[in-house]
């Protein structure tokens, strides 16, 4: 590699990396799309190993169904279908446009998610045994 080719890289790595949150967005926007054709309330999508060996309703179940609702501007029954999803995407957002902003300046890599990992673990258990009582049956979303 020559001096040039090597001075270059770095510039090379930083435009890559402010690309990253639209590739990102885009990404969803594509799977989105998708789901939407899909249709998954017409469709049954068996992708819970969980649900399908226990019978349990998972903190990801229902989460198709859930951003196929918000799509067709139907809030409440993608609330019904998987709360957590439904009440997690404002922060999502947040966090993305957080990480737009960091990659579009050159400031930085997007925020590191490792503290909260045990935070993120927790809500998710508390939600899954939440959603399983059985006398909780608006969280199921079946």
């Amino acid at each position: 590699m020559t001096v040039a080719q090597q001075a270059s890289a770095p510039a090379r790595v930083r435009t890559a990396v402010r690309g990253t949150p639209l590739r990102v967005v885009a990404g969803l926007g594509a799977a989105l799309v998708a789901d939407v054709a899909f249709d998954p309330h017409q469709h049954h999508v068996p992708l819970c190993p969980m649900h399908a060996v226990t019978g349990l309703w998972c903190p990801l179940c229902g989460g198709l169904r859930a951003a196929d609702s918000l799509a067709h501007g139907r809030i409440v029954t993608a609330f019904h279908e998987n709360a957590l999803f439904v009440t997690s995407l404002p922060l999502l957002f947040a966090c993305w446009l957080y990480w737009l902003l960091q990659t579009s300046t050159g400031r930085g890599r997007p925020m590191s998610l490792g503290r909260f990992v045990p935070v993120l673990i927790a809500i998710a258990v508390a939600f899954t045994v939440v959603r399983n009582l059985p006398f909780v049956h608006g969280l199921r979303g079946a």
